[in-house]
């Protein structure tokens, strides 16, 4: 077993792309028997994923009724399961019960956990619907510890069934440990990593994942991939004190964002922050990313089981200079504001839901289930008392308050934003190190990550990442984060990293294009192409009648003309 905080080096950078799980605001601990369970109802989470502890002898049946209501009916084989929080099956179908990701052979009383279990609990019929899906994993040193293999699993199920299910088929081992508030974290494969200084990362068909492992519902014909990478020794505070600060310039910035757009397109490593950075700096847009999110689109259907998911792509459509209401028929305005999940996610459901909405400056029904309005009370209700918002638990994230004052800055009139903006910034200038960075516990560092999401959140809102309200010790945010771009253009995740990260990369992208430009990077509304729903534009609005009141002065300057003659 290796150290918890070397899991976490890269894990934490992903989970700030779009993971933030609902769980009790405590610090998190590793339980001695832990497993995680989730109870839904075709797309309806009525029990988000949840760590538990067990006690020797306790049963998949004693967890549920931890985590939920439930009615049940005692038989000669034990209980039978007729209602879980008020849903009750209909017809001829019933609570199904399932061991990661396979239908179990015994009753929820009978089955005696195992730690790292992934219980799931759905309205199914018989036989229960599967999915096919691949898995593989590669070494350090490339090689296969699972080739890919097809496998079978419940509807429903996660990349942790997943993997548990393609290891066993191998007969290798799969170490994780359960976390009281992160969840499931997978400690290694096949004891392959031993003493070396890595991790398992995560991907879904080639992209890095963007939740762990348990949260992440598997879809047909999905490729889980994991694959073995290194981890150089985090940086403690101050030991990056040593370089000079960069002056900032116009130069300085234009040549970043050269080095870093160079690094991305040679590599060819954009991911979605980087293509809205690309629109942003005026720069045309590969058209692969459109046709890649446009078949993505298709394929879901208007049936999205992430949020986020919807709000990402809803964003890339709307830097394409598309309408998100009709993409081949699916209008995705609709789908994110009436998602059951908007708060399975926390505050990145509500967070990049209204960063979407307003991306396009997009219009919602009457009866939609989330107005902007409710999203806006959320992410109000999320802000901690020290004026940052979480990643999980209540220990700040700074990467979670940049993203949540994006989403908050269009809002600035309404006096309760206007106040959780204040706080937001005193916790940002109270938390800057003396390198201009934000500690990370889970990363044990200063990522590169976190400076770039501040600085979007503060552009956002008006102010000056460079100015010297955030600045200290001489360092203002900008330059802190030019210090972790590479000869090579790229930008490491860490200091002491020794490649160029490429997630990290495209992040601090867009944060060079937003303090370049002055703008909001999540706002192309004046790109968008909405029809009708112009109208909700005030200055569409202005045009219009501009042009009728010049049609009305020509039609009489006519009429007066023939009058004369």
């Amino acid at each position: 077993m290796i150290k918890r905080k070397k899991l976490f080096t890269i894990f934490a950078v992903l989970l700030t792309v779009f993971w933030f799980l609902p769980q009790p605001v405590v610090q998190g601990e590793i339980l001695p028997q832990g497993v995680t369970i989730s109870v839904i109802q075709d797309e309806d989470v009525l029990v988000p994923v949840t760590a538990v502890s067990f006690a020797e002898g306790e049963t998949a049946f004693d967890i549920l009724q931890k985590v939920a209501e439930v009615d049940f009916t005692e038989t000669d084989y034990g209980p039978f399961i007729t209602g879980i929080n008020g849903v009750q099956p209909e017809g001829e179908d019933y609570w199904g019960f399932f061991i990661n990701g396979q239908e179990a052979q015994v009753g929820a009383a009978d089955y005696q956990l195992q730690n790292g279990d992934h219980l799931l609990f759905k309205v199914t019929s018989f036989p229960p619907e599967t999915i096919k899906v691949t898995v593989s994993a590669r070494d350090l040193d490339g090689n296969a510890v699972i080739h890919p293999v097809e496998i079978e699993i419940v509807k429903g199920a996660t990349a942790l069934d997943a993997l548990v299910v393609a290891a066993s088929k191998n007969n290798i081992p799969v170490d994780v440990s359960v976390d009281s508030e992160w969840l499931t974290f997978l400690n290694d494969i096949d004891d392959r990593i031993h003493e070396k200084n890595a991790y398992w990362a995560s991907f879904i068909n080639d992209e890095y994942m963007t939740t762990g492992l348990v949260q992440y519902m598997m879809q047909e014909g999905d490729h889980l991939q994991l694959k073995m990478e290194a981890v150089e020794k985090q940086p403690g505070a101050g030991e990056n004190a040593a370089q000079a600060p960069i002056e900032i310039n116009e130069d300085t910035i234009r040549q970043a964002i050269a080095g870093a757009t160079n690094f991305l397109e040679t590599e060819d490593r954009f991911d979605w922050y980087g293509i809205l950075a690309l629109k942003k700096l005026g720069k045309d847009l590969p058209d692969e990313w459109f046709e890649k999110t446009l078949q993505s689109i298709q394929e879901a259907n208007g049936e999205y089981a992430n949020v986020t998911d919807v709000a990402k792509h809803i964003l890339i459509v709307t830097a394409f200079g598309k309408t998100a209401t009709d993409i081949e028929g699916i209008d995705l305005i609709d789908v994110v504001t009436n998602h059951e999940g908007m708060t399975q996610q926390g505050n990145n459901g509500p967070i990049y839901s209204l960063l979407a909405l307003d991306s396009g400056n997009y219009e919602t029904g009457d009866h939609t289930k989330w107005s902007r309005e409710a999203l806006i009370d959320l992410i109000l209700e999320a802000q901690l008392p020290d004026g940052s918002w979480a990643l999980t638990g209540n220990t700040g994230s700074a990467d979670m308050t940049g993203i949540a004052l994006a989403a908050l800055a269009p809002y600035q009139d309404d006096e309760r934003v206007k106040t959780a903006l204040e706080k937001a910034y005193q916790w940002i200038r109270d938390h800057m190190s003396d390198e201009g960075g934000f500690y990370d516990e889970y990363s044990d560092g200063y990522p590169s990550e976190s400076i770039a999401q501040v600085i979007i959140g503060l552009i956002a809102t008006g102010e000056d990442p460079a100015g010297e309200a955030f600045t200290k010790n001489g360092i203002n945010l900008v330059q802190a984060l030019l210090t972790f771009q590479t000869e090579a253009g790229g930008f490491r995740h860490l200091q002491t990293d020794e490649e160029d990260n490429p997630l990290a990369t495209n992040q601090a992208l867009l944060a060079l294009a937003a303090f370049q430009e002055k703008v909001s990077v999540f706002d192309f509304h004046e790109h968008a192409t909405h029809g009708a729903n112009d109208s909700s534009n005030p200055f569409a609005v202005i045009w219009i009648i501009s042009n009728v009141v010049l049609f009305i002065i020509i039609i009489g300057i006519v009429l007066l003309a023939k009058r004369k003659a």
